[in-house]
């Protein structure tokens, strides 16, 4: 806030130069991130960190650049479950970490900063035809990359949206029954976590002609 402190032989002297810092560590006490106020009044930072596995974290408080008048300084902490699908539960990065996605449209998923992948899973019979929407829910400084996968690993469809933009998918038909899989990631680096809308839709098959 607004003044800052000195501390020489054991007194305290308040001064107009506030500093502050804050670091957050993993659960072997590595360094994650920190930030630092350097004498600038009133200041505001915050770090804000997806985390990649749960787990025990640190958090640090105190300045690496000088004395922090504790009656100067508000930290606040705070966590926000940002799952896929609209649930707590992350989809995973690999095909047995896939979490179930049923025919309709998904508003509230999330990747980015240590969430790179998403994998989703969907049953399906032989002859069914289905597309994949994907739409950003905000700004990102990248693109969509998109594969499906069949039970053996192999890849049905690969397609990848523009720069910032969405994506509505080529629609596959299902080669025969089974799990399906739809794995997506950012192909660029995408430095902070990023919400984004999933949709997956079964096309309307048409009819045979009649001639």
């Amino acid at each position: 806030m607004e003044k800052g402190v000195n501390i020489r032989d054991g007194k305290a002297t308040e001064n107009t130069n506030p500093y502050a810092g804050i670091q957050l560590h993993g659960d072997t006490r590595n360094e994650l991130k920190k930030i630092n106020i350097i004498g600038d009044t009133h200041a505001n930072q915050r770090i804000v960190y997806g985390v990649p596995k749960a787990g025990r974290y640190y958090v640090l408080m105190g300045s690496t650049y000088d004395d922090m008048n504790k009656d100067h300084v508000t930290f606040k902490i705070s966590t926000l479950v940002k799952g896929d699908l609209g649930t707590d539960k992350d989809a995973g990065d690999h095909l047995s970490k896939a979490l179930p996605i049923q025919v309709q449209r998904y508003p509230k998923n999330y990747l980015g900063s240590a969430d790179t992948v998403d994998v989703f899973s969907f049953t399906a019979k032989k002859g069914e035809v289905y597309f994949i929407g994907l739409i950003p829910n905000e700004e990102i400084s990248s693109y969509f990359k998109l594969n499906v996968y069949d039970a053996y690993k192999q890849r049905l469809l690969t397609q990848s949206s523009g720069s910032n933009q969405g994506l509505k998918s080529r629609s596959f038909t299902i080669p025969e029954d089974g799990t399906y899989f739809i794995e997506l990631g950012f192909g660029t680096s995408q430095r902070r976590l990023a919400s984004y809308t999933i949709e997956l839709k079964r096309a309307t098959a048409t009819p045979p002609s009649q001639n």
